[in-house]
């Protein structure tokens, strides 16, 4: 019995350290879970605080990027509607009656452009105008350099005297041409006060047409850019006025609206000449009698394209419309030239991926004996924002008549849109005679372009 209650004592005392020990446990663990979950809290917390800051921040850049772009719209519609202001003007100012139209409107609207970018610079810098006391104290004598008539191809030469009219030497850092047609060299000049040096121009070019250019100057010590005016006819003694055909077109019934005209043929130099052919054929002159009136200086001149199917391109011959008729004369001084013919059935090329032109896109060879050769010099004129990345390598004619070779490949220097190629015409021995219309392809590593050759054969 004693045995027996000892041991119910002892069995009594550890079950009761049992129970008193299993509450002590689950008091720890209870409060190593409440610190972990105030851990957990506080941690989250900083989380939230943290993505709260960095919200914050995106915010604000945000806005502060867009106050930026805004400017920036605003400065670039300014910058815009100056930019179409001068194009606008640039083609307001394009005569119709003098040359090969086309080409000068083209060269005005680049030169239009040009300037429209330099406001656009200078709007998106917030440049202000400048300060005459800032403008370089340089004078030109004369004002605008006139070559006046110039024969297409032919280089001619005028000078200009540039004067200091400051109390200190004047250094020239850089000067340039607005067109690859004109070529200077004043960079790194220094003139004393009150002296002048004497600057050479030469232009050059085949395009018919009135021509303006302008050369640039960039002053040392100043920010304005000073320029001198140029000028010059691109004429033959013979031309055409207008310089084209316009058949007027309807695009909503597409057919020919208007497709007879007149133009007058004329000798600038006022000397008597036969007209021998227009595109091939008899001319159709108004109130003249080849027959029996003498030559004159000057002629009336019907045109008619009212036998081409709008569809077809083809003439009642079957001959297709070409875009250039070709105009022979016996005037000494220009046996060929050309009126560009104005239709749906003439449009220009289009380019595709192609980056580049072909300008002027026809060349006037003159006369050409069997076996001779001459030079012109036509442009590879790039798109804005293109990459120079090919250069004229040769030149096919579709005529086995003539070879076109690849003398040269000028390569426009810093910014400039326009490269210069050089190529050699030369007639076959027994090339036909009368008159050269060829067709020939102007190609570059990837692409090419058309280009027209027109001449006469001499014997």
């Amino acid at each position: 019995m004693q045995r027996s209650f000892v041991v119910q004592q002892t069995m009594a005392m550890a079950a009761a350290i049992v129970i008193d020990v299993r509450p002590v446990a689950f008091q720890k663990e209870h409060r190593m879970r409440a610190m972990q979950h105030g851990q957990t809290r506080r941690a989250a917390s900083g989380l939230a605080i943290l993505m709260i800051l960095v919200l914050g921040a995106v915010m604000f850049g945000v806005v502060f990027y867009a106050g930026l772009k805004l400017g920036e719209t605003k400065r670039s519609e300014q910058a815009e509607a100056s930019s179409e202001a001068a194009v606008a003007k640039a083609a307001a100012n394009v005569p119709s009656n003098v040359g090969n139209d086309d080409e000068k409107y083209d060269e005005d609207y680049n030169e239009a452009a040009e300037e429209a970018a330099r406001r656009v610079q200078a709007l998106q810098q917030g440049e202000t105008a400048a300060d005459p006391a800032e403008i370089p104290p340089i004078s030109f004598e004369p004002p605008l350099l006139d070559f006046g008539m110039v024969q297409p191809g032919k280089l001619v030469k005028g000078t200009i005297q540039i004067r200091n009219n400051g109390d200190k030497p004047v250094f020239i850092e850089s000067s340039k041409a607005s067109c690859s047609c004109t070529a200077v060299d004043m960079s790194e000049t220094w003139i004393q006060p009150g002296d002048s040096v004497a600057m050479e121009a030469t232009f050059t070019k085949q395009a018919l047409g009135e021509k303006q250019a302008a050369v640039r100057f960039k002053i040392q010590g100043y920010d304005e850019i000073v320029a001198v005016d140029l000028k010059a006819l691109v004429a033959l003694p013979v031309m055409a006025q207008p310089a084209y055909i316009y058949a007027e077109f309807d695009n909503q019934t597409h057919q020919t609206q208007v497709s007879s005209g007149q133009i007058t043929i004329q000798s600038i130099d006022d000397m008597p000449f036969r007209i021998l052919a227009i595109d091939g054929g008899e001319p159709n002159y108004i109130g003249f009698d080849p027959a029996v009136d003498a030559p004159r200086s000057s002629y009336e001149v019907a045109w008619d394209v009212s036998d081409v199917n709008d569809q077809t391109c083809r003439r009642a011959d079957g001959s297709k419309l070409r875009r250039f008729w070709a105009v022979e004369t016996d005037h000494p001084g220009c046996p060929v030239f050309d009126v560009q013919v104005r239709h749906q059935c003439t449009l220009p090329e289009k380019l595709g991926n192609r980056r580049w032109v072909v300008s002027p896109q026809r060349i006037l060879l003159g006369e050409l004996r069997p076996g001779e050769s001459t030079e012109v010099d036509v442009l590879m004129k790039w798109l804005p924002n293109s990459q120079h990345n090919e250069e004229v390598y040769s030149v096919l004619a579709e005529s086995p008549h003539l070879r076109v070779e690849v003398v040269s490949f000028d390569r426009a220097r810093g910014k400039g849109t326009e490269d210069n190629v050089r190529l050699r015409v030369t007639a076959s021995k027994d090339i036909p005679e009368g008159l050269i219309y060829e067709n020939a392809r102007v190609h570059s590593q990837l692409f090419n372009a058309p280009l027209i050759l027109i001449g006469r054969t001499a014997r």
